[in-house]
């Protein structure tokens, strides 16, 4: 009997351990692909072809911070083209818990938290957009703050320093002044979003906002 244990135990070694570490990362060209697809994406459509696909890889992959991000990018993206209440709920309290499992993960280098931190803040942002007035005193600390904490973990985010660009110019202009500093921040984000490598997993998305 105790050498069917042994046998049975070093099956189920060999058999489980490579599955948990699986768990961890998706495979570089399941992601490649997505990206890919998210990037190439022209219409509400095809984002939400893009944004399916991450949501399969990280179903398999809890543990992977880039389809969970991007995933979590591409529901924020999906809230901003949609105009149906109902779908727009949908899509930002998805967001919203991909966002929640993002700053849960551990072992990621200091610039992906930075994306992390700058997308957070992206979230808190599209809550405020659908209505200012009341929203804006609520949780413009929070897209402050992650733009700050994206910035103090990497000064060189063009993402963060884009969209704190823009956030400062609202919030100005919302006090009734200026952001003095805007076209040179959008100028300096620009310049290193130009730099980045577009084949890469990591972030490179660049966007405008009025």
């Amino acid at each position: 009997m105790k050498k069917y244990v042994c046998i049975y135990l070093s099956v189920l070694i060999h058999v489980v351990a490579p599955t948990a570490y699986a768990q961890e990362n998706a495979p570089a060209q399941q992601l490649t692909a997505a990206v890919t697809a998210l990037d190439n994406a022209r219409s509400i459509e095809e984002l939400q072809e893009a944004r399916n696909l991450f949501q399969r890889i990280h179903t398999v992959y809890p543990d992977d911070w880039a389809s969970c991000y991007y995933q979590a990018y591409s529901n924020i993206s999906l809230f901003f083209m949609n105009n149906v209440p109902d779908v727009k709920q949908k899509l930002i309290e998805e967001a919203e818990a991909n966002v929640n499992d993002l700053k849960r993960m551990k072992n990621v280098s200091k610039e992906v938290r930075s994306e992390i931190s700058a997308l957070n803040g992206y979230y808190y942002y599209a809550i405020m957009s659908v209505d200012p007035q009341k929203n804006g005193p609520r949780y413009a600390n929070h897209v402050g703050s992650s733009y700050a904490e994206a910035l103090a973990l990497n000064p060189q985010n063009p993402r963060a320093i884009l969209l704190n660009a823009y956030f400062q110019r609202n919030l100005s202009a919302f006090m009734g002044g200026t952001y003095a500093s805007f076209e040179n921040d959008k100028a300096k984000a620009k310049a290193l979003h130009e730099q980045e490598d577009k084949t890469q997993v990591m972030p490179h998305w660049w966007v405008e906002i009025e």
